[in-house]
């Protein structure tokens, strides 16, 4: 088994045109973190975040919420963690919808 550790996400352009993002994050499918607002040049750090065992790889998505059934939470990508990606820290980028995000991790065999 390989352990995800979530570092920081640092927001380079928000999703929203009109202010902060309100991002979250998921992890294998379940939601591990949230933010209420995170703006342009903002970086969150992640170390509450409990790590995440898994086998061989696992997904981390990145989302922005917004108003519900008449306007649908964006999803802002999506990236492969791997298990042969062990060893120092690493940058995952999401950059769908226009938003650019820059997610640090770590894996540990």
């Amino acid at each position: 088994m390989a352990q995800l550790r979530l570092l920081s996400i640092h927001c380079n352009t928000t999703e929203d045109v009109t202010g902060a993002d309100e991002p979250y994050l998921k992890v294998g499918g379940r939601q591990v973190w949230s933010s209420q607002s995170l703006n342009d040049g903002q970086t969150a750090e992640l170390s509450g975040v409990p790590p995440v065992s898994f086998s061989r790889s696992i997904p981390i998505e990145l989302w922005e919420q917004d108003g519900g059934f008449l306007d649908p939470d964006d999803f802002l990508g999506s990236w492969t963690v791997r298990r042969r990606d062990a060893g120092g820290e690493r940058e995952a980028r999401f950059n769908g919808d226009d938003a650019d995000y820059v997610v640090r991790y770590r894996v540990k065999r």
